[in-house]
């Protein structure tokens, strides 16, 4: 069977080195933004799920083949394509012993927004989630305190990747704010490492029985997209978003320090579309 590093290895030099007029620009997030607490003491959060796929003229919105970037000669993104994200969108709990999501209700079965448009689009969804969330029993709002953007760069200030080859685990640790101080480690949803088996036709979904050698290699790939930290009157809740692929195309760059977001409040904080060319990104929590 291909080993994990071959397959990484021949991704990213088919990407990198292709004459070809195709190049595939498919993606895939599920992207979680925390509310705030209801009775009990557990989080409330929108989680989002969505995949990215691009339409060209040629193709035509229901024929051709998708998740495709027909390029210019030049190797830039046709301007005549659209790209467009489909997906749905949950209102859930976040259990901080399991690191489960538990359901509570479903906002949206199915959405299909324009990248161009993607946060205006959003915003409705996002409202109703608010909204729904705040007829939990005893719903405490929470705001966003501080979000670090390493935007993919394993050079990152507040953020640091630690692979350990021991337990064969991958971490991530925050730094430079003491307040902040915390080691956690990478909880991957299921639906990403099968999405990622169904990829590369490697045997994947179940990490744990995945040899030690390969989970390192698979491990190596993810680099840090931001770190988020929520917070109401008595809790502080950690946000990592980490993503890999190709930075082909990619321009968006590191943030020197940590950043307060400028919103009226956490519904209003949407994103998620800012992932790389044939890439997969992903939130997980941890409590502060």
């Amino acid at each position: 069977m291909t080993s994990i590093r071959s397959f990484l290895l021949l991704l990213a030099a088919l990407l990198a080195t292709s004459s070809s007029a195709l190049a595939c620009s498919y993606a895939y997030q599920y992207s979680l933004f925390p509310l705030g607490t209801r009775k009990g003491g557990q989080w409330i959060a929108i989680h989002l799920e969505m995949e990215r796929n691009v339409i060209t003229p040629d193709q035509g919105m229901g024929g051709g083949v998708t998740g495709k970037f027909r390029m210019n000669d030049d190797f830039q993104p046709r301007a005549d394509m659209t790209v467009r994200w489909r997906g749905s969108l949950q209102l859930v709990a976040l259990d901080l012993n399991t690191l489960q999501l538990l359901p509570i209700a479903t906002i949206a079965h199915t959405i299909d927004i324009d990248d161009k448009t993607y946060a205006q689009e959003l915003a409705p969804y996002f409202e109703q989630a608010a909204a729904r969330a705040r007829e939990e029993a005893d719903f405490e709002p929470a705001q966003i305190e501080r979000v670090g953007y390493c935007r993919h760069d394993n050079d990152c200030p507040y953020l640091q990747k630690e692979i350990d080859t021991t337990t064969v685990a991958l971490r991530w640790v925050i730094e430079q704010q003491k307040e902040y101080a915390l080691k956690a480690e990478t909880q991957f949803p299921p639906v990403v490492l099968q999405k990622f088996e169904n990829m590369t036709k490697l045997d994947f979904s179940d990490l744990e029985k995945v040899a030690a050698s390969s989970r390192i290699e698979y491990f190596k790939a993810w680099k840090p997209y931001s770190v988020r930290i929520y917070r109401t009157a008595t809790q502080q809740l950690a946000l990592f978003t980490i993503g890999w692929g190709q930075k082909r195309f990619y321009t968006s760059t590191k943030a020197p320090t940590w950043e307060v977001p400028n919103v009226g409040g956490v519904e209003q904080y949407i994103e998620g579309n800012d992932i790389l060319f044939h890439g997969q990104r992903f939130d997980f929590f941890a409590p502060l």
